[in-house]
Formats: C-alpha cells, structure tokens, sequence
C-alpha cells in the first residue's frame, strides 16, 4: 500500500479573447489556483489454484482547487472545486501466456464543492453532471518477458448528463503492442 500527496500553485493563462458585450472581465483573466491532491493505493497478489497468479490493485484520490487573487485580479469563485475518484484493477493469468484484465474508475466533480459565491448557474449543472464511471477489460498476451500485447473494450458511462445534453458514446476497443528495451 501507499499514500501519496500534492501540493501547489497552478496559472492557467487562456488563449486572448476580444472583449465583447456578452465577454466579462473575469472570462478575460488568469485563472490562479491552490491545488492539493491526496492520494491512497493498495495492491495485493494471490496464486488461484488451476489458474495462475491474481492480482488486485486499487486506488482512491481526493484534490480541491481553490481560486486566488492574482495581481491584483480577484479570484473568480466559480473555479474552485473539488474533485475524487478511484481505480480498481484484477489481472487473472491464465493458461500460462495469457491473462484476463478487469477494471472499473470512477470519476466526480463534487457539485457541494463550488461556493455559493459562484454567481453562473451553468458551473454547478455542469459539477452535477461531471461524473464518468468506465467499465472495461480485456486480453494480455505475454509474447516474451519483454513483449506485451494488449486487447481491451472500455465502456464510458457519463452520469447526468442530460443535465447539459452532452452525453456521447464514448465506447472504444484497442489493441496494443508493447515492447520493452
């Protein structure tokens, strides 16, 4: 197991944009933050009698982003939020060669995390509808101890987005082939 962590200050300077009647001060300036992240892993092997070695891994990661003041620009409320998520992975070998892989993430913006101070409402639909859960798995082939090839199916499902009629189907299979030197 292991414990991780983050901590900082991040710009985010976006691309110029002429100032309209429908174009606020704020979308114009820098977008300053206080980050952290905090992060938690587990991992564990097993032989599975007639099968081969299992191995389960997992993690969980918590961040909050906390807009700031930047030369004298206010901070704007509506970029400070936070966000969690977690990981789980099984690797059954099989059949010697060969190994089955199976994994479910989870990601979410908290919609609780964005201050009341945050005057556009469209900012607290999206935190409602910024959730992703992917299901997936696949085949490992192991060609030779330093080539790997990988077949995987990804399954995306966006949670309420219809909140902001974005949901897509994100759906995507891959094949990869990984050599090692």
């Amino acid at each position: 197991g292991g414990l991780s962590g983050y901590y900082g200050k991040g710009l985010y300077v976006k691309p110029p944009v002429a100032a309209t009647s429908t174009t606020s001060a704020a979308a114009q300036a820098p977008d300053s933050r206080t980050k952290y992240r905090l992060g938690a892993d587990l991992q564990g092997y097993v032989d599975v009698p007639g099968l081969g070695g299992l191995a389960l891994k997992g993690e969980v990661i918590y961040g909050k982003d906390t807009a700031r003041d930047f030369h004298g620009v206010a901070a704007n409320p509506c970029n400070t939020s936070a966000t969690w998520g977690f990981i789980v992975t099984a690797v059954q070998n099989i059949s010697g060669d060969f190994a089955l892989v199976g994994r479910v993430d989870r990601k979410e913006q908290l919609s609780g995390s964005i201050p009341d101070s945050c005057a556009d409402p469209k900012v607290k639909i999206g935190a409602d509808a910024d959730s992703v859960l992917t299901v997936g798995g696949g085949l490992l082939y192991y060609a030779s101890p330093n080539v790997k090839a990988t077949f995987t199916y990804e399954h995306p499902s966006e949670q309420k987005t219809d909140l902001l009629n974005n949901k897509k189907d994100n759906d995507f299979a891959m094949a990869q082939l990984q050599a090692r030197f």
